[in-house]
């Protein structure tokens, strides 16, 4: 569980742009991702024993991910 704030910053691998993600951990379970000028793009929310859920800043869900970093990179993948 963590508590407190954390930010990370990471380049999508995969993808034409090559602009940083900002990462947050507003709370236990549950990474808010944005873009260099702040925009939103999109979150991870844990689901405790299942995964990890992906959403966009527009609504599209991205699916449920094994694990922490392969949510990540779906959502840094699809902008």
């Amino acid at each position: 569980m963590m508590i407190g704030y954390q930010e990370t910053m990471t380049t999508a691998a995969a993808t034409t742009t090559t602009t940083p993600v900002v990462w947050r951990c507003v709370q236990a379970g549950l990474w808010v991702a944005s873009g260099e000028h702040g925009e939103p793009l999109g979150i991870v929310s844990e689901n405790w024993g299942r995964g990890f859920a992906v959403t966009t800043a527009w609504g599209l869900d991205l699916g449920l991910h094994a694990t922490l970093p392969a949510a990540k990179a779906a959502l840094e993948n699809a902008r």
